[in-house]
This record gives C-alpha cells, structure tokens and sequence, in this order.
C-alpha cells in the first residue's frame, strides 16, 4: 500500500511538472511562418527572408487546467477506449488502448472547459503511473 500511496505521489508530482510546462508552451513561440522583408525588385539582390515564430493556436489556459490520478478499469479495444476511475469514484475515458492494462495507475491532465461543472471535462493527456500486480 505504501508503494502505491508513494507512486501515486510521484505521479502528481510529474502531472504537475507537465501542466508548468503545457503553460511555457503557451509562452514559447513554436510555429514558423516564413514572410519575406522587403519585396525584392529584378535589379537589386534577393533580400534576406525574415522569420518569424508564432504562437501555435492552443485552446487550453494553463489556469483551465488540472491533474487527477486513477487506475485502469476497462479497456474496450474496438473502440480504441480505456476506462479509468479517479480517487473520488468518477469513471472517465479517453482513447489510446495501446499499451494500457486493466489495474495500471495514471495521472491525467484535464481540461475544465471553463465551467464549474466536472462531468464536460476533457482528459487532455494521460500518463503511466505504475501497476497494482
């Protein structure tokens, strides 16, 4: 129990390092367009293109943003679907069966879609905790 009470620890611990860095990415300018400087004439040399990055367009606020960890209950694998229960009881879903097992913890980022109602909230990214056996 107690390898499980530390595991679930390290695990927020993770989420919460990967929500700081979900928010620096909002801050970071990452997606590249190139535009040139000055519109070259046929007499005079090609001008250097300037290039510029952009923000990508995300739709999540790191203020919107928070960390659960719960443990695999089902996995539905023709609807690419794995079912995972929280600590308070709440069954949620996202796709991605790939390497997940029934009994495996995680943390998941969810995405509050600015409402104080838990039931819309989006699971964003989940990530492997450990494993109950």
């Amino acid at each position: 129990m107690r390898d499980i009470i530390k595991a679930l620890g390290l695990a927020l611990l993770a989420t919460l390092i990967l929500v700081a860095f979900i928010a620096l990415v909002h801050t970071v300018d990452t997606r590249l367009s190139v535009k040139p400087s000055v519109t070259p004439s046929l007499t005079e040399a090609p001008m250097p293109i300037v290039i510029r990055i952009e923000p990508p367009a995300m739709t999540y606020a790191a203020s919107n943003l928070y960390a659960k960890v719960g443990q695999v209950v089902g996995l539905d694998v023709w609807a690419d679907l794995v079912r995972f229960v929280d600590s308070r009881g709440m069954e949620w879903e996202f796709y991605g069966v790939e390497d997940w097992a029934e009994g495996d913890l995680l943390c998941a980022i969810f995405y509050d879609g600015r409402t104080l109602d838990p039931y819309d909230d989006q699971v964003i990214v989940a990530t492997y905790a450990a494993s109950d056996y």
